[in-house]
């Protein structure tokens, strides 16, 4: 026996857990059932994310789907941070907006002028 089947029959918590794991295996196999085997479903991140800009006092806060992402000093600080964030989601196969004052108008946040 290797180290490596060691550790996986001992476990890494305790030396049961690992065991009664295996021998759970060993009575699949044994039914004819076959290895244990499981799917893993990809959670990316949700389909439609809005990042807001808003002056709160005299400091800019950015959300992303209305919980806290930053705040900033200036307007332009603010929108620069929720278009990186934007990108950011787009890049892992999501969809993102930003959303500024005034009137909450949707700035091009794929535009290098406006989110560099």
């Amino acid at each position: 026996m290797s180290a490596s089947d060691d550790i996986f029959l001992r476990g890494r918590t305790g030396p049961h857990r690992g065991e009664l794991r295996r021998r759970g295996q060993l009575a699949r196999l044994a039914a004819g059932l076959g290895p244990l085997r499981m799917t893993i479903i990809p959670r990316g991140p949700s389909r439609d994310t809005s990042f807001r800009v808003v002056l709160r006092g005299a400091v800019w806060e950015v959300t992303k789907n209305n919980r806290f992402y930053g705040d900033y000093l200036n307007r332009e600080q603010a929108v620069r941070g929720a278009c990186y964030g934007a990108r950011a989601v787009e890049a892992s196969g999501g969809e993102a907006r930003v959303l500024a004052p005034p009137s909450e108008q949707v700035i091009d946040h794929r535009d290098p002028a406006i989110a560099s």
